[in-house]
């Protein structure tokens, strides 16, 4: 949530006429943020950082993301995510079609490690897949 912008004159009573008329461009100021607004931003952003947790614990436990590096993470995200974009950006909303997601796959990742051969068995047991040679 970012802060409302409010237009202010930032102009003097002891401006000359002629400046005030030249430079008669308003600025932007942002204004203060209510105490009651920034605990609610702050409440936000740690329900947010919570549910990218979930997801990262699941992303990681599936094999989406490896625990050294970003970019196969990053490239899943852009390529298969319900909003095609990277985890940082989704908003609140969002993020709620995001874990609902990332709770399928983990379901059907479960499902999957089952299944003797298949990619996830390999991953949950830290098998190696045999050679296609």
């Amino acid at each position: 949530m970012r802060a409302k912008k409010q237009t202010f004159n930032t102009f003097t009573d002891s401006d000359s006429p002629v400046n005030n008329y030249f430079n008669n461009k308003k600025r932007v100021v942002e204004a203060p943020k209510k105490e009651s607004e920034q605990s609610l931003s702050a409440e936000m952003e740690l329900i947010m950082k919570r549910k990218r947790s979930v997801i990262l614990t699941i992303a990681t436990h599936t094999g989406i993301k490896e625990a050294d590096s970003w970019t196969k993470f990053n490239n899943w995200m852009l390529n298969s995510s319900v909003h095609k974009k990277t985890l940082n950006a989704y908003d609140y909303d969002e993020l709620d079609d995001l874990t609902k997601q990332f709770q399928a796959l983990k379901v059907n990742f479960e499902n999957s490690a089952e299944k003797m051969g298949t990619k996830a068995w390999h991953h949950a047991t830290g098998i190696p897949k045999p050679s296609t040679n």
